[in-house]
C-alpha cells in the first residue's frame, strides 16, 4: 500500500511540474515577439533574393557580352 501511495505522489509531482513548465513556456512566447522574429526572417530572405538576382544579372550580362 505504501509503494502505491509513493507512485501516486511521484506521478502527481511530474504532472504538476509539466503544467508549470508548459505555462512558463507559453507565457514567454508573446505574439509580438514571434511576429517580430518572422518579420526579421522575411527581411533576411528578401535581402538574399535581391543579392541572388544581382548575381544572376551579372552572369547573364557577362554571357551576353561574349
Amino acid at each position: 500500500m505504501g509503494s502505491l501511495i509513493g507512485v501516486i505522489i511521484i506521478v502527481a509531482i511530474i504532472v504538476l511540474g509539466g503544467i508549470y513548465f508548459w505555462g512558463k513556456r507559453s507565457a514567454s512566447e508573446e505574439p509580438g515577439t514571434v511576429n517580430g522574429e518572422v518579420q526579421s526572417l522575411e527581411n533576411d530572405l528578401n535581402a538574399a533574393d535581391i543579392s541572388i538576382d544581382a548575381e544572376l544579372n551579372a552572369v547573364d550580362s557577362s554571357l551576353q557580352g561574349q
